[in-house]
């Protein structure tokens, strides 16, 4: 799920580069902040009025202008562990962990609610197993026709 910022198209957390504490090092555009202060709830950065008016990126940028000579952006400690997930999980790494999961939830689905096992009509471990099994092996039997009956 994107941030809401790039639904808007406005730049986010993810376009700035940041240190291991989460305080911008640098914009998009690659300037560096006059100021940065990290609080208990929040980080604020202060950027130059002057350099940022003539910015490429100044209509998409989160920097609001406070005074005529500085403008200033605010983001909490829990945006900066969002950003670091959001770039994890782009990462190749873990994309290929993570792309065996789509199929077993569907397996897993489908076992639940096409088979029925959502609600079993026996009771006691023994008379369960049983039913789960009769069950795995009937979603095997359409698996297995289905796929019969795609290749001709």
């Amino acid at each position: 799920m994107p941030p809401k910022g790039k639904q808007q198209g406005k730049l986010t957390l993810e376009d700035f580069e940041l240190d291991d504490e989460g305080r911008v090092l640098r914009c998009p555009a690659g300037q560096a902040p006059m100021e940065t202060s990290v609080a208990d709830v929040r980080i604020q950065v202060l950027f130059d009025s002057a350099v940022c008016g003539g910015c490429p990126h100044k209509n998409r940028c989160p920097a609001a202008a406070v005074g005529r000579r500085e403008r200033r952006w605010q983001y909490t400690h829990d945006r900066v562990r969002q950003r670091a997930r959001r770039l994890q999980d782009a990462s190749d790494e873990f994309l290929g962990q993570y792309r065996w999961r789509a199929g077993v939830e569907a397996t897993v689905s489908r076992f639940r609610h096409q088979m029925g096992m959502a609600h079993l009509r026996v009771r006691g471990m023994a008379a369960v197993t049983y039913v789960a099994m009769l069950r795995a092996l009937g979603l095997n039997i359409h698996r297995v026709a289905a796929y019969r009956a795609a290749i001709g």
